[in-house]
């Protein structure tokens, strides 16, 4: 879950805005999956939730050599219909108030849609590709360098195989050897699902297979386990809040 880095030069003038989006992510020119979300602009490229929710994606793609590209629309309200009439009635209006025909590349006639950064930076893109502002409010693509590095990132992709563990989480190469949370290839979206994993696989673990399960030689196991369980319960607010609803405290 991270930014990610774009190419182009556009980036420096625009970063700091945040404006309600639909990205959609494309490897090879396949589309793949569309989020919505608020947008946030920064002086690398894009970041923000929709953004982490498609960098796994991004991030396996571009470490298998492909080409990445996200389409930004920045305009979701509207569908391709209502979208159309809007700028038509816009149009109208706008050359009955002024008595200006041509008005692609006029800031006044497109003030209020966007931000302000965001519009003077699109009339510059239009000019350079040769295409009409209007389109790119709501089809701007951009391709993707990289993913922000690990430092930045939330939480990462890969990891040990699903494959290579049992049910309960026990290597299927080295016995007796339990892998949890992050160290297995699995991450999911934004919203507390990694930490919930986290939490509930070293629970999962200690409850099913040391406290129901104690064998000779297992106790350093069972100590270590406690621990991490007991750990993982304090951190979880949703058993904290569950605590207190049943016993009806109330915090001052």
């Amino acid at each position: 879950l991270c930014g990610l880095v774009c190419e182009g030069d556009i980036w420096k003038a625009v970063a700091g805005v945040r404006c309600e989006a639909e990205l959609t992510i494309y490897a090879e020119g396949k589309a793949i999956r569309t989020e919505c979300g608020e947008l946030q602009i920064t002086d690398y490229g894009i970041s923000g939730i929709p953004t982490f929710q498609l960098s796994h994606i991004a991030s396996r793609a571009l470490d298998a050599g492909k080409r990445v590209d996200v389409d930004i629309n920045f305009l979701p309200i509207f569908d391709d219909e209502e979208y159309a009439q809007f700028m038509r009635e816009r149009k109208e209006n706008f050359i009955r108030a002024y008595d200006m025909s041509d008005m692609e590349y006029s800031e006044e006639f497109y003030l209020g849609i966007l931000h302000k950064k965001l519009t003077s930076m699109l009339i510059r893109e239009a000019k350079k590709r040769g295409a009409k502002v209007h389109d790119l409010m709501r089809d701007l693509r951009v391709s993707v360098r990289a993913t922000n590095p690990f430092d930045n990132a939330q939480t990462t992709t890969g990891g040990v195989p699903v494959s290579e563990l049992t049910d309960d989480f026990e290597s299927r190469l080295i016995k007796g050897l339990f892998i949890t949370g992050e160290l297995v290839d699995i991450d999911g979206i934004c919203g507390g699902y990694n930490l919930h994993f986290a939490w509930a696989s070293v629970i999962f673990i200690f409850l099913f297979n040391v406290l129901f399960e104690m064998k000779p030689g297992k106790l350093f196991e069972f100590k270590s386990v406690l621990i991490s369980a007991i750990i993982a319960l304090a951190g979880s607010w949703g058993v904290w809040y569950l605590f207190f609803q049943v016993f009806n405290i109330t915090l001052p």
